[in-house]
């Protein structure tokens, strides 16, 4: 079956002769067929004029020839774009209690990893006024080194201070964003 449909495409391949390239406005290849004489053409001008011909369909018509215009359009041209619509977007929540992946106790053992690198490994800080900062805030800072070093103790008071949710006010009182809580955003983030 495959074979006789292969056989049947190869035949209508070769009804349209010889396959060159047309190098004319569009340089699309058509499938013209062109005589030996146009082939072996030496005249540049000549070759050139042969090759601008528009291709032509097997019922003999130019592919170029544009065909009977059809019922004209009757409404015009749509409005342009004034640019990005600046309607508000509502505020989405999750009406669900979060996804408990950990347990408790792997939480727990999350939290007390991350609180033994901050008080012995200690982070790298480059800027010096960061690092008085911290100074003043109670960590351990090695200034040759550029490490500083926070406490179980400065990060847990800290932490009591950090509100639940809270709004990044925008210019127009209806964008802004409210983090934290059930409230979902979207934005580009990069970091």
């Amino acid at each position: 079956m495959a074979g006789s449909n292969a056989r049947h495409f190869f035949a209508n391949l070769a009804s349209l002769g010889p396959i060159r390239p047309n190098v004319g406005t569009r340089g699309l290849f058509s499938s013209a067929a062109a005589s030996n004489s146009d082939r072996h053409c030496t005249d540049r001008r000549v070759r050139r004029s042969i090759e601008l011909r528009p291709p032509l369909t097997r019922q003999g018509r130019s592919m170029t020839d544009a065909p009977a215009p059809a019922r004209r359009r009757e409404r015009g041209r749509a409005p342009r774009s004034t640019g990005p619509s600046l309607t508000p977007l509502p505020r989405l929540t999750v009406p669900w209690a979060p996804l408990e992946i950990l347990t408790g106790e792997q939480v727990e053992r999350l939290i007390d990893a991350a609180f033994r690198i901050l008080e012995e490994a200690g982070l790298e800080i480059r800027s010096a006024t960061a690092r008085e900062t911290f100074r003043g805030a109670g960590a351990l800072v090695d200034d040759a080194t550029q490490m500083v070093r926070i406490g179980r103790d400065i990060v847990e008071a800290l932490l009591a201070h950090v509100p639940e949710t809270f709004v990044l006010r925008a210019r127009n009182r209806d964008r802004d964003l409210h983090v934290g809580g059930n409230v979902v955003n979207f934005g580009p983030v990069n970091g």
